[in-house]
């Protein structure tokens, strides 16, 4: 079954050349238009003073008035001494936006393995609350059939370094286990079921137009489906990796994390 999504992507400051066998898993956005207000969208800011660049940039979801939800693999090459996070809160619509910065404590899940990039998740609690009109709660089944969502940050062009002003939108289209489009029998993809440990048990897969898809450093930004009002109803997923802007991307789905959650948030 397909299923219809919208792609949000926002400025992005920082941009990441890393790439691996292929793959970009610091993600903008191409060829998007000009998004609603999302406020649960947030831009995480990471600073270690032990790696070059210093500071990086990447996208996350409000689910709680206390914490923030990404994907572990923005900080898989952080280290433990010298890594601080803020939160940046605000109105992403607007050209220069009057952000709120709030520190935050983050926790990545202990299954996380940088080399397949299963349990890319992480949990980022505020030592600040935020309203209740901020942020969005979890899903907790799939939306297949529903309109989509993503928010994250974004390069228009992947043939330069230009970058939105504003908030952008992007319409993807979603597969199920049966019917993804990614060829593992193809040379290019072949890193895809081994490498990466491919299963739709955790991922979502989304094919875009050719040259239209998110980038580098839309990491960790948020999946949701929408109401038949057009409304966004809960975090369905999150920015994982794919090919080198455009054709297809997966992202984490948040339902089958919904426990360690829970149970992570106890914790911290």
């Amino acid at each position: 079954m397909r299923v219809f999504l919208i792609f949000c992507a926002v400025l992005a400051l920082q941009e990441s050349g890393e790439q691996t066998l292929g793959t970009d898993v610091h993600r903008r956005i191409i060829n998007g238009t000009d998004s609603p207000h999302r406020p649960f969208y947030v831009r995480i800011v990471i600073t270690d003073t032990e790696r070059k660049p210093a500071t990086e940039n990447f996208g996350g979801a409000i689910f709680n008035e206390s914490f923030v939800i990404t994907a572990a693999h923005i900080f898989a090459h952080t280290s433990n001494c010298c890594t601080t996070v803020k939160v940046m809160v605000g109105d992403f619509t607007v050209k220069n936006p009057q952000l709120r910065a709030i520190d935050g404590d983050f926790k990545v899940h202990e299954g996380y393995n940088n080399d397949t990039l299963k349990n890319d998740i992480v949990l980022i609690k505020l030592k600040e609350t935020v309203d209740m009109d901020s942020f969005l709660p979890l899903c907790d089944k799939s939306y297949e059939g529903h309109q989509i969502a993503l928010c994250g940050t974004g390069r228009t062009d992947r043939k330069s370094d230009k970058l939105a002003d504003v908030l952008q939108e992007l319409t993807f289209v979603e597969y199920s286990n049966a019917s993804c489009p990614i060829n593992f029998d193809e040379p290019d993809n072949w890193y895809l079921e081994i490498y990466y440990d491919w299963s739709f048990d955790d991922r979502v897969c989304l094919v875009s137009k050719e040259y239209s898809g998110p980038c580098v450093n839309d990491s960790g930004s948020p999946l949701y489906p929408f109401n038949d009002d057009s409304e966004p109803i809960c975090i369905y997923g999150l920015t994982g990796w794919g090919n080198y802007c455009g054709n297809f991307s997966t992202y984490t789905r948040v339902s089958a994390f919904r426990d360690w959650i829970f149970s992570t948030m106890g914790k911290m």
